[in-house]
């Protein structure tokens, strides 16, 4: 297989073990979550600082 270099698709791409690409995208789904509660945080922060 031809894999693109150092990212999690390479990881994916290389791997052919089902439960290693479940894994790593659950990783990814769990960041995306955290940065967006990230950003909800802040911004809630924001708009009370203002009142």
């Amino acid at each position: 297989m031809n894999c693109p270099q150092g990212d999690l698709l390479a990881k994916i791409c290389a791997s052919s073990d089902l439960h290693n690409i479940q894994k790593y995208l659950n990783e990814v789904l769990l960041l995306r979550g955290f940065e967006r509660q990230s950003a909800q945080d802040k911004k809630e922060n924001i708009t009370r600082e203002w009142k």
